[in-house]
């Protein structure tokens, strides 16, 4: 397998959270699935001629155009994540994860100091970690997912048969398939600080209910579209027990 990485981001209705997606991330050949409502369209057109190297896929068949883009090693984003960290493809975590057969994923996420579960509100041991690696079945909260729609890095080989397989419409359908269909590897691996968080302050479907912070995608837009831009560097500096941050978005 060459040693890249593809990032396929997924981004429905949030053109001004995912141009903070992409002004965060260091990384190459990244392409965007994106759907919108017709409110929302002319923000993508800006979000399109700002970043003339993103390839951007108006989402058709979902599944078909993810397994369009896999590539030998992938990683998922979603619009609401931010990259807060640099990450560099000649780490030793990812050379471990290239030759460790045992590794499902590099995980970009997790901080070993995140002892709190977002999701259920409560406190989770960080586990004992050796070189950086952890076995993820005995550990509880977002330090038990190997597998994920966000921010973790897979071989094709572990993913393309489930999702080959499956049908499939949204990242969270997708996530479920790949959760219940997981590789037989009993590790993960990570860094000390985590590259990537997610702020989760708006949901836009309605399958699957999120925990966020309720902020209308409608008053992002309208920021978006009079030239306003959420700003990066408040938001690096913010400390966080759990890879969720719930914060008020300052502007530039």
């Amino acid at each position: 397998m060459r040693r890249e990485i593809t990032t396929i981001i997924f981004s429905k209705n949030r053109p001004c959270q995912l141009e903070l997606l992409l002004r965060s991330l260091n990384l190459d050949n990244l392409n965007v699935i994106y759907t919108s409502d017709g409110y929302f369209e002319k923000g993508y057109e800006i979000v399109k001629k700002e970043y003339p190297l993103v390839n951007f896929v108006k989402q058709g068949d979902f599944k078909e155009d993810v397994l369009s883009l896999l590539g030998d090693y992938t990683m998922f984003l979603c619009d609401d994540d931010v990259m807060i960290g640099d990450f560099n493809i000649n780490c030793i975590e990812f050379d471990e994860f290239v030759n460790n057969e045992d590794i499902i994923c590099l995980n970009l996420r997790m901080s070993r100091d995140y002892d709190y579960d977002f999701l259920k509100n409560r406190k989770v041991a960080i586990p004992e970690f050796d070189e950086g690696k952890w076995e993820w079945s005995k550990c509880k909260g977002d330090w038990r997912c190997p597998m994920s729609a966000t921010s973790q890095i897979y071989r094709a080989e572990d993913i393309s048969p489930t999702l080959e397989r499956y049908n499939f419409h949204c990242p969270n359908s997708m996530e479920i398939f790949l959760k219940t269909h997981k590789p037989k590897k009993a590790l993960m691996i990570g860094f000390k600080k985590g590259k990537i968080i997610n702020i989760p302050a708006n949901q836009v479907q309605d399958k699957f209910i999120n925990k966020n912070g309720g902020v209308s995608i409608e008053e992002l837009n309208d920021k978006f579209l009079s030239g306003l831009r959420i700003d990066l560097e408040s938001i690096k500096k913010i400390k966080t027990r759990s890879y969720f941050l719930l914060t008020e978005y300052k502007w530039t």
